[in-house]
């Protein structure tokens, strides 16, 4: 009985794409975060789970995007989904990179390295 191994899987490095402009939005979420998106209202919770499905998006294209992808991305979220915007920025208006930063903090986390 000695230990059984899968065969090695040897994937070839995939030409990274540009995140395409305008943004790709899925046009179907869970539940939770289609609801929210009707309310215009998302708790901390779903909101983490609606950039996580952004990052999965953004990761089909790029494994590693730069940082005006993130910032593209970001603006594309507030263009679309207005209550979205910052609370910084609702209240004072003053731009903060509020999605920008959750989307790299996410991506990262989804690209697993």
């Amino acid at each position: 009985m000695g230990i059984q191994t899968s065969p090695a899987v040897i994937v070839e490095a995939q030409e990274e794409r540009d995140i395409p402009y305008p943004f790709p939005f899925p046009s179907h979420y869970r539940s939770d975060i289609e609801m929210g998106l009707a309310l215009k209202v998302m708790s901390p919770l779903t909101f983490a789970k609606f950039l996580t499905r952004i990052a999965n998006v953004m990761f089909l294209y790029k494994r590693y995007p730069k940082k005006a992808d993130y910032e593209i991305v970001a603006d594309q979220i507030v263009a679309r989904y207005p209550f979205m915007r910052s609370p910084l920025e609702r209240t004072v208006g003053v731009k903060y990179d509020y999605h920008y930063h959750s989307l790299t903090f996410i991506h990262f986390n989804v690209r697993g390295t």
